[in-house]
């Protein structure tokens, strides 16, 4: 059947759509001169006098919703026995076509979805059930709206359905499912009762593919598809997506249930939901309650990022002064309870970068933005500061304040409460509680330390030594400066586990100095990390652990702390642990590449190589040449036995020797690509360089197990990497050893070597 040129009173234009419930043409009514779509049912409907009944039944529940994410059904007629229905004209494209490699942004995501399960709960409190939801049935307009469109499977729920019609055909061949089948719900493919929880599933599908570009059941058959959907649990969506809400995956995972009484009760209960993790309470976005255009409502959101403030300062060394302005106001910030606050690492990655503002709060997950400048001229200071709705760029508060030096800490605190006032009320404190903590009444030494901060954040041995002397150049101006101490004992420990050499010096002083801080101030979260980090260095696993929970405790937002507990916890063979840490740390400093190198780490550690791989090739792509990221992506090509690309990554390594670590997983790709000679050369050189742990790894792939052990009983130093390849990595070379009675010595060995029992005599 070709095009017709009229259907009933209306000319027909061309036709846009096609699908099993029928074909729709973009037609004009001549009579209101507007521009509609027809939808023309398919033959069987129309040669069935009892489903063309319950059609008309159901057309008409459908005209009478009145929903701004609902297409609106103008009438159901006949033109020479052939029933259409004539419906709004929704132009703009389907949203299938417009999820992109890897899921919408988290801004997006949210903007999309809830009003997508908006417009779902409205149609359910009619008692309508799609029964068809997914991508291709919802389209997005030109300004963003959302508008679902194809109601053809919909069944009536109330007192006026036909019979057993909320039964579905069971599935015996293609083409006798009602639904497609990548989105229908178990009661669905099995042909059980079904109500409205059987849209909630299909919601849950549809969230998930939003979130990560990808459905969560896969299969390369349809029959393959129908198990998954009956018998298996999706992959949790923090595997996809870190950077979204923990919750979100639980939530979603509730959707997705195949018991229909254990997913969300309503889908207006998802909605509140969803409102709630993006961290608003009111109608969706630019939703309305009537059939009038949409009106944009201010939206608060619970999440910010703190830019570097700019200095407009001629001195240059008013940068440090300007930098840490703003840092104070995101450790103030990250004192309130219910607000998420980017990391500095990440926020101050922008510094410099005339990035968009839209740009930096999708990258960093958040829904506000603070930028402003700094200008002193003699004792004289003058700080701007303006708050950024992340999605629109508008501006939701700005001020200007000119005070003395003497005022600086005043003045963060004013910027730190006025920012928390306007995101919402119910994150201020009461009036007589400070939110900046400066430690310190000299302004010199805030200063000073600054700067000191600054120079620490580039992880380089120069900058951890001119750091030091900043540290300690502060604790002159004022020795009660608890995060003065704390930033000197930071800076000694890292300095020790780089260096090495008269390590036993530095944390002998590390050591000294975090108890001074931890003395000032016993809350200082900030003092617990480096006390946990000198655990590690002695192979005090609890010890680190207590030590970090105590600064998160303490601190909550204090992204390092989750960060350094991740790799504590692998370290220690706890790896489930281990992943959560590093979620969290990502989620809260999204451009750390030692969080997300963790994270890489954590999904290898738990059995999953391919998502260790994207995470890895998502920080190489924030930063190529850090080398560290460069093996974590190389042990991942090695789990996925992609040897050539593995022994390849390794050898482009800045200083591809300069560890035990690389060195073995070049000889283990190289070995499994059938160089012996390359293996059996490194195995030599490792013994005689006492890399014990890794020569019995050699050993192992080389296929000489006894040698393997005996080299393992003989290793007395389990250092970071063997500790790690032990519990989690290599298990096609480990996995034979596994099953051996001496493997359970190793692993005593292990533990033993990072309990800290031995270390505990002069630790912190």
């Amino acid at each position: 059947m070709g095009v017709p040129a009229r259907i009933g009173r209306y000319a027909v234009e061309r036709e846009i759509g096609r699908g099993g419930m029928g074909r729709v043409f973009l037609a004009r009514d001549p009579e209101l001169d507007r521009r509609i779509a027809i939808k023309v049912l398919p033959d069987e409907v129309a040669r069935d006098a009892e489903r063309l009944q319950r059609f008309r039944l159901e057309a008409r529940t459908l005209a009478s919703l009145n929903h701004p994410g609902i297409v609106t059904v103008h009438s159901v007629e006949e033109d020479r026995g052939l029933p259409f229905v004539t419906m709004e004209l929704v132009e703009g494209a389907t949203l299938d076509a417009l999820i992109p490699d890897g899921g919408l942004s988290a801004e997006r995501f949210f903007a999309v979805v809830i009003s997508l399960v908006d417009a779902v709960a409205a149609a359910h409190e009619r008692g309508i059930v799609h029964r068809d939801l997914k991508p291709s049935n919802v389209m997005c307009t030109a300004d963003g709206r959302i508008k679902i469109l194809d109601f053809g499977l919909a069944r009536h729920t109330g007192p006026t359905q036909f019979e057993g019609e909320t039964r579905t055909a069971p599935v015996t061949r293609e083409g006798t499912v009602t639904g497609t089948l990548a989105y229908m719900s178990p009661e669905q493919i099995s042909g059980s009762q079904i109500d409205h929880r059987s849209d909630i599933f299909s919601l849950g599908i549809v969230l998930f593919e939003l979130a990560t570009g990808r459905p969560p059941f896969e299969a390369a058959t349809p029959a393959e598809l129908l198990s998954a959907i009956l018998t298996r649990a999706p992959m949790p969506l923090s595997r996809r997506r870190p950077d979204l809400p923990e919750r979100l995956g639980s939530v979603i995972a509730g959707c997705l249930q195949k018991d229909p009484g254990e997913r969300p009760p309503t889908a207006a209960v998802l909605a509140r939901e969803l409102r709630r993790l993006e961290g608003r309470n009111g109608p969706a976005a630019g939703g309305t309650t009537g059939a009038g255009p949409a009106v944009p409502q201010p939206r608060m959101h619970a999440s910010i990022a703190v830019l570097p403030f700019a200095s407009l300062s001629a001195n240059p060394d008013d940068e440090f002064f300007a930098d840490g302005v703003a840092e104070e106001i995101i450790n103030a910030l990250g004192r309130l309870p219910d607000l998420k606050v980017a990391a500095r690492t990440s926020a101050f990655s922008f510094k410099g970068k005339n990035e968009d503002l839209r740009r930096i709060g999708e990258q960093l997950g958040v829904g506000t933005v603070l930028e402003g400048s700094v200008r002193r001229s003699g004792a004289r200071l003058r700080i701007t500061a303006q708050l950024v709705d992340a999605a629109s760029g508008y501006q939701l508060w700005s001020d200007r304040y000119d005070r003395e030096m003497v005022d600086v800490f005043d003045i963060q605190d004013d910027i730190a409460r006025s920012i928390a006032s306007r995101l919402t009320a119910t994150l201020m404190r009461g009036p007589s509680e400070p939110l900046v903590h400066p430690g310190t009444s000299s302004v010199e030494a805030f200063q000073i330390y600054t700067q000191g901060r600054g120079l620490l954040e580039q992880r380089t041995a120069e900058g951890m030594q001119r750091a030091a002397g900043f540290f300690r150049d502060a604790i002159a101006r004022d020795d009660r400066y608890a995060l003065a101490w704390a930033g000197l004992a930071e800076a000694l420990v890292l300095l020790a586990d780089y260096e090495r050499a008269g390590s036993a010096a530095l944390l002998s002083e590390a050591r000294d100095t975090a108890r001074r801080a931890l003395a000032l101030d016993p809350t200082l979260a900030e003092a617990y990390g480096p006390l946990a980090l000198m655990h590690v260095i002695d192979h005090d696993g609890p010890g680190a652990v207590q030590a970090l929970q105590r600064a998160i405790e303490l601190r909550p937002s204090y992204a390092d702390a989750h960060n350094w507990l991740s790799w504590v916890l692998l370290l220690i063979g706890r790896p489930v642990e281990a992943l959560a840490s590093a979620l969290r740390a990502v989620e809260l400093n999204p451009l750390s590449l030692e969080s997300l190198n963790h994270v890489s780490q954590s999904r290898l550690a738990n059995g999953d190589p391919e998502e260790a791989f994207e995470v890895a090739r998502r920080s190489l792509a924030i930063q190529p040449e850090f080398s560290t990221t460069a093996f974590y992506t190389a042990l991942a090509l090695y789990a996925l036995r992609r040897f050539r690309e593995t022994a390849s990554i390794v050898e482009t390594l800045v200083v591809p020797w300069a560890g035990a670590g690389p060195r073995c997983l070049w000889a283990l790709a190289e070995l499994a690509s059938g160089n012996v000679a390359a293996a059996r050369e490194t195995l030599t050189a490792m013994e005689e360089g006492g890399d014990t742990a890794s020569a019995a790894l050699l050993h192992a792939a080389l296929g000489e197990r006894d040698q393997a052990f005996a080299v393992f009983s003989a290793t007395t130093d389990w250092d970071y990497w063997p500790a790690l390849f032990v519990h989690h990595f290599f298990p096609d070379v480990l996995g034979p050893l596994r099953s051996d009675p001496r493997w359970q010595e190793i692993l005593r060995n292990v533990a033993r070597d990072w309990s800290g029992v031995s270390k505990q005599e002069g630790s912190p």
